[in-house]
């Protein structure tokens, strides 16, 4: 299996530090999170139901009739591949390492693409994988320009996969209301913006034919009733997500300013992380986890990814972990 943030216990174990005492920030997931409260009996007592109240209240958030849950978007990540003839698929690096991985288990011809000429990349590749934004580099695309690619795709039966994992603070620039046309493939997470990885529900948004194909490949009762009923409130819950993307964007700029007061560049940014480039980014992470803080490293470019903390006890831990980093 591919590294991801987190993994704290490898961690702990590295540097001898016991995880209680860690602060993971190497995960974009907002630390904030939806409560999760009591859990009804009946949720655990019956079989899951595929036409639930789920669905409904996630396509009212999503915007869109045209949806499928699942257990984690990682299931469509991995799913897709096996439906497609060998194709040339054309992905952005560096990016969310899953979708190459499955791409190329599957051995589908890889080219990496150039982010800032995704239209030309349509025309030349089978496939386009994108993240808006993207991971790690924040980089956003606009809904013309996804638009164009997508056209250009379903022309030659071609697909179009935007994984917008980390795009609930900044929903214009969202696709998952256009997916009723052929060759759009959106998928969507409940693991960052509302913090609730753990329920492992995700959300695939494509045309009604291509989900039928996918609902009988997945089969019945993709995600648990407990996490069936969590997802539906956090969903509807308009006031906690309006209270919490103002929440991120303060989070975000304030952390932005710590770095930069730290003599640290940023390279790109979301509303749940901010990425560094940088020649010293193996001894940066390195610091931070002598000081039980944990951040995402990247090999290619060396950089470090950095979330977003929460409560302010957390924010003084990372401002006396920073000062260190800024004495090299």
């Amino acid at each position: 299996m591919l590294d991801h943030g987190g993994a704290i216990s490898k961690a702990s174990l590295k540097y001898n530090i016991p995880v209680s005492e860690w602060l993971d920030l190497s995960t974009g997931i907002n630390l904030n999170g939806y409560p999760v409260n009591n859990i009804p009996p009946k949720a655990w007592l019956k079989l899951p139901d595929n036409d639930n109240e789920l669905n409904q209240a996630a396509k009212f958030y999503y915007d869109t009739e045209f949806l499928l849950s699942c257990n984690g978007s990682q299931s469509i990540i991995q799913l897709l591949p096996r439906l497609r003839n060998l194709s040339k698929v054309g992905i952005i690096s560096p990016s969310y390492n899953e979708h190459e991985y499955a791409w190329r288990k599957q051995k589908h011809q890889i080219e990496y693409i150039d982010p800032d000429n995704i239209i030309q990349s349509a025309c030349d590749n089978d496939i386009l994988v994108i993240c808006n934004p993207n991971n790690p580099s924040g980089k956003f695309y606009q809904v013309e320009e996804l638009i164009k690619c997508r056209d250009i795709l379903a022309s030659k039966n071609g697909w179009l996969i935007i994984d917008e994992a980390f795009i609930d603070t900044n929903k214009d620039h969202s696709l998952s209301s256009l997916t009723d046309k052929s060759g759009l493939i959106v998928l969507r997470s409940v693991g960052k913006f509302f913090g609730l990885a753990g329920a492992r529900v995700g959300f695939v948004i494509a045309e009604p034919k291509l989900l039928t194909l996918i609902q009988n490949e997945l089969g019945p009762w993709c995600v648990t009733g407990p996490s069936q009923y969590i997802v539906t409130k956090a969903l509807l819950d308009t006031k906690w997500q309006n209270e919490n993307i103002l929440g991120l964007k303060q989070r975000s700029l304030r952390l932005k300013k710590i770095l930069r007061s730290s003599q640290l560049n940023i390279s790109g940014s979301t509303n749940f992380f901010h990425w560094l480039v940088s020649d010293k980014a193996y001894l940066i992470q390195a610091i931070l986890a002598q000081q039980a803080i944990w951040v995402r490293l990247f090999d290619n470019p060396p950089s470090v990814r950095i979330g977003i903390p929460a409560l302010e006890s957390e924010w003084e831990r990372l401002q006396a972990a920073l000062k260190k980093i800024n004495q090299l």
